[in-house]
């Protein structure tokens, strides 16, 4: 008893009690969940696997992403092991860059935007990430820019795939004027780092 008492609860794992016992047999898939994606869907690469406000995003888009966004992280040095911190809320990058991490055996930590900067500059210290994903708009981006030790930071707008004029007006709204700092690229610069590498 004293045993069950000293541990964790991870390792009692209290979740079970809800799992049918076909599902407490289930034998873990040996693939990351970027293999798993890849296999069950590259033959599919037509079919849509993101629906976000107006537009869409086909498996084929998806893993293209993930792929140079995979390259694009390995070029500014982040390895199996590395703790990626993200300041955002649920978006197709999001998406693309976790199973890009994924594929580089790197780990994502995702923190809510609406902590302020020295919240998240905890977070981040503590797990001693180099490379902070923050969105343009809700976070606080000018503090993180400025009080950050951050080697790299990615700024990315919730409206980068909205299309139309619904897209148009999005992106004017959500632009926002960093302090220059050779730290900081948007979106479309950290994709290009990957272009042609996958």
């Amino acid at each position: 008893m004293q045993e069950i008492r000293n541990r964790k609860p991870s390792e009692e794992k209290p979740w079970l009690q809800y799992f049918t016992d076909e599902a407490k047999q289930a034998k873990l898939p040996k693939e990351s969940i970027y293999q798993h994606l890849v296999s069950v869907n590259d033959h599919h690469r037509q079919d849509v696997a993101i629906r976000y406000i107006n537009s869409t995003m086909t498996y084929g888009e998806l893993l293209d992403g993930i792929e140079q966004a995979a390259a694009a992280f390995a070029a500014i040095g982040v390895k199996k092991g590395d703790i990626v911190t993200f300041c955002a809320i649920t978006t197709p990058e999001l998406i693309t860059m976790i199973y890009a991490l994924n594929k580089l055996g790197a780990c994502a930590m995702v923190i809510d935007p609406r902590y302020t900067a020295s919240v998240i500059l905890d977070f981040v210290n503590n797990a001693k990430s180099r490379v902070l994903v923050t969105l343009t708009v809700t976070a606080p981006v000018r503090e993180l820019v400025e009080q950050s030790k951050m080697e790299h930071i990615i700024t990315f707008s919730p409206a980068e795939r909205i299309s139309g004029l619904m897209g148009v007006y999005a992106r004017m709204r959500t632009k926002i004027k960093l302090p220059q700092d050779d730290r900081v690229m948007n979106w479309k610069q950290f994709m290009a780092l990957g272009a042609g590498k996958t």
